[in-house]
């Protein structure tokens, strides 16, 4: 099989920690995995990928700049509590914004009609009390909050594709830092990768 292409990396700031921060890395090159890192050779040296929040970072912006809901065939029911209601009528712009609609069926049962894209397999009645519960952080979430909540709960729930290659293409064209994440990657110094085992022994 051919070698895998570089992909092109993204020239804004990975992270805070040493010899990443805004420096342009070029072209990344996946070598493989260590450690639940993604090891990849840049021009400079080596650099690791946490997948994990390199995942949430690329859903997180595909869903924070609008998205299409991929429809719920036949809709999904949920049965709502009185607060959980008010939360959704309070949410029900920022909720569409991100993919996820629902209506009301009669009484205190809702049907879910569209699901956020990438949120397959998880079931939509579970995702949608998961961005109805209040959360210390955003007692009023405003839609890019909502799209971060989001984008954790899926890729928590739905496990990699394993296309180390695709994460990092998507991975270069994304424009948008989640708030409150950590940077998704840093250079492997030898340092630096000791502590990283340290802190998973």
């Amino acid at each position: 099989p051919a070698p895998p292409r570089p992909v092109a990396a993204p020239t804004a700031a990975l992270g805070r920690r040493p010899a990443v921060g805004d420096l342009p890395l070029g072209a990344l090159l996946p070598l493989g995995r260590a450690a639940g890192l993604l090891i990849c050779a840049a021009a400079d040296g080596l650099v690791a990928v946490d997948p994990h929040e390199a995942r949430v970072r690329v859903l997180f912006e595909r869903l924070a700049g609008g998205a299409v809901g991929v429809p719920v065939s036949p809709p999904a029911t949920v049965e709502l509590s009185p607060d959980e209601r008010d939360r959704f009528n309070a949410l029900e712009g920022a909720l569409r914004q991100i993919g996820l609609a629902a209506a009301a069926f009669g009484g205190a049962t809702w049907a879910i009609e569209t699901c956020p894209p990438g949120a397959g397999g998880i079931d939509p009645a579970v995702l949608l009390r998961a961005l109805l519960r209040p959360e210390s952080r955003d007692d009023a979430p405003t839609a890019e909050l909502l799209a971060l909540r989001c984008a954790e709960h899926i890729t928590a729930a739905v496990p990699s594709s394993g296309d180390d290659a695709g994460l990092l293409a998507a991975l270069a064209a994304t424009t948008r830092r989640p708030p409150g994440r950590r940077p998704y990657a840093f250079a492997l110094t030898r340092d630096e990768l000791h502590r990283r085992l340290q802190d998973d022994a």
